[in-house]
């Protein structure tokens, strides 16, 4: 977890670059708009085009390192996880620990059994587990 913080520290500073750069050329794109007509009669398109697009290559420049450190840290916090279970796992099973009892099991009951008469073949188990069934009719009432 330290190296993600150290990462999340450096994508901030990315970010903050982006943005930086990101100003630097809406500025730029801003102030030829504004200027175009003195832009063409000066012939200076080049110089301006030349312009942006180093702002624009800076930009991508920081936007790149950004999402690199954005995706390595993603992908560290996912498989964070799984290898804290693969260390706890590993661990564990080091220990000569006993092996857990076999579970319960219902006993077998015939299939054409069921079929015949079902409420009366259920196994014991499940019987005890389930709820009460409920009685519909009224208390008061004479048939």
């Amino acid at each position: 977890m330290g190296v993600v913080t150290v990462v999340t520290k450096k994508s901030n500073a990315y970010q903050f670059l982006l943005m930086g750069m990101r100003d630097r050329r809406m500025k730029a794109v801003n102030e030829m708009l504004n200027y175009m007509r003195v832009i063409k009669f000066q012939a200076w398109e080049d110089h301006f085009n030349e312009r942006i697009n180093r702002f624009r290559a800076g930009e991508y420049k920081w936007l790149s390192k950004f999402l690199y450190a954005f995706s390595f840290n993603m992908t560290a916090l996912s498989s964070s996880s799984s290898v804290i279970a693969a260390l706890c796992f590993g661990v564990s099973g080091r220990r000569a620990a006993p092996p857990p009892p076999p579970p319960r099991l219902i006993p077998h009951t015939p299939s054409s059994a069921c079929r015949r008469d079902p409420l009366r073949t259920v196994p014991p188990g499940p019987v005890i587990s389930s709820p009460r069934p409920l009685n519909l009719s009224r208390e008061g009432s004479t048939p």
